[in-house]
């Protein structure tokens, strides 16, 4: 019993190590390759063992990055509608140079985007939390957005 024990963990402690082996050869061609298991480098190849350090996933800075992340895109769909609303009073100076003309025609028609590619729209309210906009002033927002776009663009 004692002996299938050590047999089982010795075998453990042989299979870890050499997963975490990594060989590097190049082959006739010139393409490096990379893998775990030596058997499959060919016969008479030169390879090299790459040190691999491995360390544990902080699991909980993945997650506040996530969080992160997912709160500067809300913010960033927050911006949509006020956005639209500068594209159209910027719309409004009739001297614009070609170069902030194309630079407006850019922001309108990515804003046109965002405004297509969300479906339901949303203003921020005082307490942080958010407005979804009823269909028409989706409609009014996304019909902005377009004269925008035929603005700046054409």
């Amino acid at each position: 019993m004692i002996r299938n024990c050590l047999v089982i963990l010795i075998s453990m402690l042989i299979s870890t190590a050499v997963l975490a082996d990594v060989y590097k050869w190049v082959d006739d061609t010139g393409e490096v390759h990379y893998t775990d298991r030596a058997d499959t480098i060919p016969f008479g190849v030169a390879f090299e063992l790459v040190p691999v350090e491995s360390r544990r996933t902080d699991t909980a800075r993945v997650n506040a990055r996530r969080q992160e992340t997912i709160a500067l895109e809300r913010e960033r769909r927050l911006r949509v509608g006020d956005e639209a609303e500068e594209v159209a009073e910027v719309r409004s100076d009739a001297r614009q140079t070609r170069g902030e003309r194309e630079a407006n025609c850019q922001k309108a028609r990515e804003q046109y985007d965002n405004m297509y590619n969300y479906r339901r729209l949303y203003r921020p309210t005082a307490d942080g939390g958010r407005e979804y906009l009823s269909s028409e002033e989706t409609d009014q927002v996304r019909a902005k957005a377009q004269a925008a776009v035929d603005e700046w663009c054409n």
